[in-house]
This record gives structure tokens, sequence and C-alpha cells, in this order.
């Protein structure tokens, strides 16, 4: 008997000392979990950060305030781990970063829609050489026909009847869509000219000239058959007999 009340005994385990090793693992657990993120988030913010240097548009908003949220998030981590280790202060640093991603996602969409209506209003100065961007806004007159419409004319008359009815939609702007044929400098400018294909076996062609330096090293790097989408202000329509009209597009920007 006294063995057998031994050897159990010797089996039962002191509940406090599995209850300190238990909270020694976790405790383990949790700085290991920790030490990795330490490393994990400064390679998570290079991601967005290196988008941001060569995005436009909507990506270009989205990367820089994804880059901001991951450096202000690893400061607060860093802080709320070796500063705020104890208490209630803990919980003033994550509900800010809370609050602060609610509000970045909002400036975000606000930033983006002003992008995508060309722009924000700069600040009046004062000087008349220097219009604001809402009042070139104000000047995109859209074309209200559909461009087969205006090709129609070199097919019903003759070229000359033809340029003299297309002359009330020089000025006006368009969107267009298509697949790059290819890309052009010419004379070695600073501008750079895409030649647009809309369809296969089109009658319609878009050759859209880039001045914006932004736009011209976006174009610059595009391919041949590569899907595009630009908003230009038509210049000039030219036909080679009814079979070929062509649009030629000033100003344009890359619609993303």
């Amino acid at each position: 008997m006294p063995r057998s009340s031994g050897y159990k005994s010797s089996r039962n385990s002191n509940p406090g000392k599995e209850a300190a090793q238990k909270g020694r693992y976790k405790n383990q657990d949790k700085h290991r979990w920790r030490k990795v993120a330490v490393w994990l988030i400064p390679l998570i913010f290079v991601i967005p950060f290196t988008i941001a240097f060569s995005a436009h548009g909507r990506w270009f908003v989205w990367s820089v305030l994804s880059s901001a949220l991951v450096l202000f998030g690893y400061a607060v981590f860093l802080m709320e781990w070796y500063v705020w280790r104890e208490g209630r202060a803990r919980e003033l640093p994550l509900l800010s970063f809370s609050v602060l991603c609610v509000t970045a996602f909002g400036v975000g969409l606000i930033w983006q829609h002003r992008l995508a209506n060309g722009g924000t209003e700069s600040a009046s100065s004062g000087l008349a050489s220097a219009p604001s961007k809402a009042k070139a806004n104000e000047e995109r007159v859209l074309l209200d026909v559909k461009p087969e419409y205006l090709a129609d004319f070199f097919t019903k008359y003759n070229d000359a009847q033809a340029h003299k009815l297309v002359e009330t939609y020089i000025g006006k702007w368009v969107k267009v869509s298509g697949e790059v044929i290819d890309v052009s400098r010419y004379s070695g400018g600073p501008n750079a000219t895409v030649n647009i294909r809309t369809a296969p076996r089109s009658r319609l062609g878009f050759i859209a000239d880039f001045e914006e330096q932004r736009w011209v090293d976006r174009v610059l790097v595009l391919r041949r058959d590569e899907p595009i989408t630009v908003f230009g202000q038509i210049t000039k329509i030219t036909a080679l007999g009814p079979e070929y009209v062509t649009f030629w597009l000033g100003k344009c920007e890359v619609v993303e």
C-alpha cells in the first residue's frame, strides 16, 4: 500500500506549477509572435511604398495611404509593447490607430474622386497668368455623338463637305479605349504619340498626343497590343477616302 500511494503521488502534478508553466509558455509564444512582427511589418511597408513611386491615379493614392498607415501602425506597435506594456494606457493608441484607418479610407476616397475629376483646385494666388484647374475642367466640352457618326460624313459627302461638317466638333473631348498599335516621338520632341486601334478591321483610327511629362513617361513604356484608355481633345479629323478616318487627339491623359 505505501508503494501504491507513493506511485500515485508521483503521477499527480502540482496544479500551481502547471498553471505557471502554461503561463510561461503562453508568454513565450506572445514574445515569439512579436519578434516576428518587428521584422515582418517593415517588409510589408516596402510593398506599397515601392508601388507609390511608379503608380498613377488611384493606385498612387492607395499606395501612399497604405504606406503611411503601415508606418504609423509600426510605431504604435513598438510603443504599445515597449512603453505601454500594462494597464489601460494601451487602449488609447490602439483606438487612435483604428480611428486613423477609418479617416485614411475616407481621405483616400475623396482624393481619388478629385484626381478623377482633374485634380484639386489650387488656392487663388491672384496671378492672372495662372488659370486654375477648375476653369480648365469647365472648358472641357465632351463629344456628344459617337465617333462613328462623324466618320459617316466622309462616306456620305465629299471630303470638303465632310470637313466642313466636322468643324463643329473640333475642340471637344472624347474618351477612347483600344489597343496600342505603336508609340512614337516625332523629331525628338518632348511629346509622345500613341496610335490606337479600337477594334479589329475598324475604319476608325485614333492618334493620341501626350504633352505632360507624367503621361509621356507613362506611355513610353507601353507595349504593342496593350490595352489603353485615353481622354483627349479632338484637334482634327482626317480621312484616307471613306474607308479610314483618323481622329487626332491633343492634351491626352491616360485613364486608369
